[in-house]
Order: structure tokens, then C-alpha cells, then sequence
């Protein structure tokens, strides 16, 4: 069983009722993208480590329901979207190609692993790029963010 990445928006008209666990439910259903196994290697690059700091990947404020079995979603505010968006904007391929340390990420245990494969600094490329895009979407409709494993 693999874990996935997912990043969800969150309506900005629903920001004020994710205590409610159906809305939350409703929103893990609705408009997103996936980055798949992606999401470890996206979170070292944007931040350096691969479980702790916060970046666009995983970090945002923890829900107490709606856990897939990889611990809870967590969100962020639309302010915080926004903040991330021009984060993700401003990073260059060269930026991420400069994060990328293949021994580092091993030592580490960043998932998936086989960091030592040239194709997976591509592959972590296209995934950002299609972030970057998410999260100016998302920016531009003043929404929040859900992520979560699953």
C-alpha cells in the first residue's frame, strides 16, 4: 500500500465549518490535485527535511476528523495559501534542482525512496510545477487548502 499526496481547495465560503466532518468529507472528494508518492520529495524540497518544517505539502492546521489512516488532514488558511503561492512562485526548476540531494533524502527516509535515480528529479519537477499552478489557483479564488495522505 502506497501513501499519496492530496491537496484539496477549500471554498472560502467553507472555512468556518471545518469542525464539521461531512463538509470536511465533502471537500477530500472535491477540486484538487494529487502528487502521489510525489509528496515527501516535494516536502524536502520546499523546506529541507523530510517530515518536520511546514511547506505546501504538509503542515497546516491539524483537523480532528477525517483521518485516512495517515494521521489527520490539516489546512490552511486562504492568507497562508496565498503566502505559499508566491513562495512557490518565486522557487526556479534551478531552486529545486539545488534542493535535491539524493544521499541526504536517503539518510533521511524521505518516501518513496530510490532518491539515486536521475528520473526522480524530473519527476518531483512536473509535480511542483502542477503545485505551483494549484496553489495560484487556489490563491486567486481566496480559497483555503485540505492536505492530506492517502
Amino acid at each position: 500500500m502506497s501513501m499519496n499526496g492530496e491537496l484539496r481547495l477549500i471554498p472560502p465560503e467553507l472555512m468556518d465549518q471545518l469542525d464539521d466532518e461531512e463538509v470536511v468529507e465533502g471537500i477530500m472528494d472535491g477540486d484538487g490535485i494529487s502528487v502521489g508518492k510525489a509528496w515527501n520529495g516535494l516536502h524536502y524540497l520546499y523546506c529541507g527535511d523530510g517530515m518536520s518544517g511546514e511547506s505546501a505539502i504538509i503542515g497546516g492546521i491539524s483537523l480532528d476528523h477525517g483521518d485516512t489512516g495517515y494521521g489527520p488532514p490539516q489546512y490552511l488558511t486562504p492568507d497562508e495559501v496565498a503566502a505559499y503561492a508566491r513562495k512557490l512562485d518565486a522557487l526556479t526548476d534551478d531552486d529545486l534542482r539545488a534542493a535535491y540531494d539524493a544521499k541526504a533524502m536517503a539518510a533521511d527516509g524521505v518516501y518513496p525512496g530510490g532518491w539515486d535515480s536521475p528520473d526522480n528529479l524530473e519527476w518531483l519537477l512536473t509535480e511542483a510545477r502542477s503545485v505551483r499552478e494549484f496553489y495560484r489557483d487556489a490563491a486567486a479564488k481566496g480559497a483555503g487548502v485540505l492536505q492530506f495522505l492517502s
